[in-house]
């Protein structure tokens, strides 16, 4: 399902790894984190999702010549794609 939503949205192979290895990952791990009941596991998981997020702007990032718009645009589909969850 989410490859092919990717497919929908012409995304490059760069912006589809980035999607499987961080940006589909962080924003499903903060809707875990906020059912976590546990404070330190709680604290665990969204300190990794705050990780995985900083690929958004992170100057030696792969998205960093990226522009505000296209960030926002994977940003958006991360979430979308983390709701399939």
């Amino acid at each position: 399902m989410i490859s092919q939503y990717m497919d929908n949205i012409n995304f490059s192979d760069l912006e589809r790894q980035i999607m499987d290895d961080y940006l589909i990952l962080c924003f499903y791990l903060k809707k875990v984190a906020c059912k976590e009941k546990d404070e330190v596991r709680k604290r665990i998981i969204s300190e990794k999702s705050n990780q995985l997020l900083t690929i958004l702007s992170d100057p030696d990032s792969p998205l960093s010549g990226y522009s505000n718009d296209k960030k926002a645009t994977l940003e958006k589909a991360a979430k979308e794609c983390a709701d399939f969850f």
